[in-house]
């Protein structure tokens, strides 16, 4: 069962992906819009990061939710969220909250908070929460684009066919529970992208690192979404400690 959000679904496409430099405040996505980019997504750890919290539900959900409402008031392109679990257990109130504010979509992730080892959600249990977002929006009458997000890849330190299969497997549970897209950030083997994107059930969202295949030959690998997730942040602050360092040796010279 897929559900499309226009226009933002729209925007999905394998032959241009959406490419997506993620903001984590107005400043940010003011620029982003400046810079003629069709949406708006949030890092959820550059967010956390830049009001002192750390990533992983930290920061206080109506912290969160005050800034997502107003990134939403000050652009008009589609803007969507990284919720990471769904910021408490009570997720169906996070949903609403954002709906209410604008967002046009979210990022849900299957891995578990709050422990000691690297745990994923069991995949029932996740695509039963999917499901219960997915049937909410519905009998409120409202569309949202559901990005799942599968941590395979980072359980599992090396990509092979059998972690491809695994994700697989959860992105064909997601989608009958009404997924739109499946975001599969770790993964930067092109063959294995390949691989992954031609058995996929959903639209392919990557993340872009240093490690990645660059950005033509994701284009021609067919993914639909391409994400900077907190790359840009930690440029941003690298950028920073650069211009500090140069006012230093001004100092002194």
């Amino acid at each position: 069962m897929t559900i499309y959000t226009e226009p933002f679904a729209a925007m999905h496409n394998p032959k241009k992906p959406l490419i997506l430099v993620n903001c984590w405040n107005v400043a940010t996505a003011r620029l982003l819009e400046e810079s003629e980019q069709l949406a708006i997504a949030t890092s959820s750890y550059a967010i956390a990061d830049s009001f002192g919290y750390p990533d992983g539900e930290k920061i206080p959900r109506e912290l969160l939710f005050l800034l997502i409402k107003n990134i939403c008031r000050e652009v008009q392109v589609p803007v969507t969220v990284d919720i990471e679990t769904g910021y408490g257990e009570d997720v169906l109130t996070t949903i609403q909250t954002l709906l209410d504010i604008g967002v046009a979509g979210i990022n849900i992730e299957d891995q578990r908070i709050d422990t000691a080892t690297y745990e994923l959600i069991d995949l029932e249990e996740q695509a039963k929460k999917i499901a219960s977002i997915r049937q909410f929006c519905q009998k409120n009458h409202q569309s949202l684009f559901i990005n799942a997000r599968t941590d395979v890849f980072f359980k599992y330190s090396e990509p092979t066919i059998e972690t491809c299969n695994l994700a697989l497997k959860r992105a064909q549970a997601y989608s009958e529970a009404g997924a739109n897209g499946i975001f599969i950030p770790g993964l930067n083997h092109a063959d294995l992208i390949d691989y992954f994107v031609r058995h996929s059930p959903l639209p392919v969202n990557v993340m872009y690192t240093e490690q990645s295949p660059d950005i033509d030959t994701l284009i021609g690998l067919g993914v639909s979404r391409i994400s900077y997730g907190p790359t840009s942040y930690f440029q941003a602050a690298t950028d920073f400690r650069q211009r500090l360092a140069q006012v230093g040796r001004n100092q002194h010279d």
